[in-house]
């Protein structure tokens, strides 16, 4: 904790600084302690490689950056003019984008040139929204087999989206993914970068096993999409 103090015995001084003030910094105390070089208990005289408690004390930092210990007078204790300034760490808040969806079948589909092969789920028939914190619709999600001609991909179908749109479902799907079925995460991370804001692509091994959950033909599935940091 920092107090910045101006008492008035030091009005004329604060006066000739300007915009500039005075800190009073704020020590715990410690225990069992060694005595260093330097330190205000060997500039006092104590032997250096003493240990002692220390109490906590203040100190007080000058404008122009000079530090000496404080102790208050009778004047700084009646002064009315102290603020009191606190600094917490600034804490970032975890946001998540959340969606449930439960999958029931898929339909396939395949291309000659170029060869792959696409596996869909699709709402209303193949898949029904249970839960979501999204303002965005997801209408259907992909698995494409590219037969090795380049990796395959899992990927996630927004509703076409206006302009005013893209910068809030671009802070979405920038984050990382993953996905929980049936207890298990899997966890997709960044799309790729090729991606649009809209239709964000994954591969990777756990892609890989997310299309294999795509292709399965029967028994209803509950996909846990998770944006998240």
């Amino acid at each position: 904790m920092c107090a910045a103090a101006t008492a008035r015995r030091q009005a004329r001084q604060q006066k000739r600084m300007g915009s500039q003030k005075e800190c009073l910094l704020r020590h715990p105390g410690l225990a069992d302690q060694v005595v260093n070089i330097g330190d205000y208990p060997a500039q006092a005289g104590v032997k250096v490689g003493t240990r002692l408690n220390y109490l906590p004390y203040l100190e007080r930092h000058t404008a122009s950056r000079n530090v000496m210990p404080w102790l208050a007078s009778s004047a700084d204790l009646e002064a009315l003019d102290w603020e009191v300034i606190v600094k917490t760490p600034e804490i970032h808040k975890q946001v998540e984008y959340r969606l449930v969806l439960d999958k029931y079948t898929c339909s396939s589909s395949r291309n000659a040139d170029p060869e792959y092969e696409k596996w869909t789920v699709s709402e209303p028939h193949q898949s029904m929204l249970i839960d979501s914190n999204l303002d965005f619709n997801v209408p259907r999600f992909d698995w494409v087999d590219n037969h090795a001609a380049k990796p395959n991909e899992f990927s996630v179908h927004f509703s076409n989206q206006s302009p005013e749109a893209r910068e809030k479902l671009s802070a979405i799907t920038d984050k990382k993914l993953t996905i929980t079925v049936k207890g298990i995460e899997y966890p997709l991370g960044h799309h790729t970068p090729d991606s649009d804001y809209h239709h964000p692509r994954y591969q990777g091994s756990e892609a890989e096993k997310i299309g294999g959950l795509v292709k399965a033909q029967f028994g209803t599935l509950r996909f846990h999409f998770k944006w998240h940091d």
